[in-house]
């Protein structure tokens, strides 16, 4: 065979690229931290459907009852992949990142790359971590407000998944009913995105942010919150308070009662209590006003 180039041109990268890119990082960062990745048909019996409550495609000339319908949601399938394994593995932490299909009038179906998650161990806030965790990896920062899906989470244990103000998904605590519809015995949380929405989020640069030269002062503020008022609600009062307000975690939560977690900082000085007094006042009333009460006085 002669040794010489070929004469065509090179051939040019594709807009699917990136996304392939983040496919395989995210299912590596998955693995790495313990979920086990799943491959489930994506034609679903009529049970499964049914729980989603959406209009599916049906098919013709179905192979099996179990093979009937173009599934619209890919988190039910993963749910029954818990179901079905429950009982040889205690805790499972399973993913699985594959196509749905949404119906459209006259058209074929419109193909939606999803990623879902589910444990049936740990709890919420662990969930939301991972979610947080492979965002940021992505650099990406999630934003979440508490919303109701009735058809898949408790009521009240629910939120949908925010980039930019955009809603690419939805996390919670799988619905008491809907665990007793698939026989499931422990308490399951789960989420699902669009992912490739998240993947045009996406970006490979990092920003280098030195540590600091002078120290933190962090303290904790604890409010009675009669009105159960969103926590993302009162992070966005409390961190667009003042630019001098670095951080505000969520440290403690009991009943009507929250903590938060407060770091002051200034890289260009260190800061006295004269200095956070203000700020510290002003923080205050602007998450009172959203219907909290501190407790004690500042």
């Amino acid at each position: 065979m002669p040794d010489s180039l070929p004469l065509q041109q090179m051939p040019t990268p594709t807009k699917f690229q990136q996304q392939f890119y983040w496919e395989d990082f995210t299912k590596k960062i998955l693995r790495d931290w313990g979920f086990f990745e799943t491959y489930s048909h994506s034609l679903i019996n009529k049970s499964l459907q049914d729980l989603s409550g959406k209009t599916a495609l049906k098919l013709k000339n179905p192979l099996s009852q179990d093979w009937l319908y173009l599934r619209t949601d890919l988190i039910f399938s993963v749910l029954n992949i818990i179901a079905q394994n429950q009982d040889k593995k205690e805790k499972l932490s399973l993913f699985e990142m594959a196509n749905v299909y949404l119906s459209r009038k006259d058209d074929l179906p419109q193909e939606e790359l999803k990623l879902t998650a589910v444990i049936n161990h740990s709890d919420f806030y662990t969930l939301k971590g991972y979610l947080e965790s492979l965002a940021e990896q992505m650099g990406i920062k999630l934003g979440f407000e508490g919303k109701d899906y009735p058809q898949l989470f408790q009521k009240g244990i629910g939120a949908k998944i925010l980039v930019d103000k955009h809603e690419i998904g939805y996390l919670g605590q799988i619905s008491s009913k809907l665990q007793e519809n698939l026989q499931i015995k422990n308490t399951v949380w789960g989420f699902e995105l669009n992912f490739m929405q998240l993947a045009k989020f996406a970006s490979k640069n990092k920003v280098y942010t030195p540590i600091p030269k002078y120290p933190a002062i962090v303290e904790r503020l604890t409010f009675f919150n009669p009105k159960a008022k969103e926590y993302s609600l009162i992070y966005q009062s409390a961190i667009k308070t003042h630019q001098l307000i670095k951080q505000v975690t969520l440290a403690d939560n009991y009943q009507d009662k929250l903590s938060l977690e407060i770091h002051y900082l200034d890289p260009q000085k260190n800061l006295s209590d004269k200095d956070i007094a203000p700020i510290r006042k002003k923080l205050v009333a602007n998450i009172e006003k959203l219907g909290l009460k501190l407790q004690g006085e500042i």
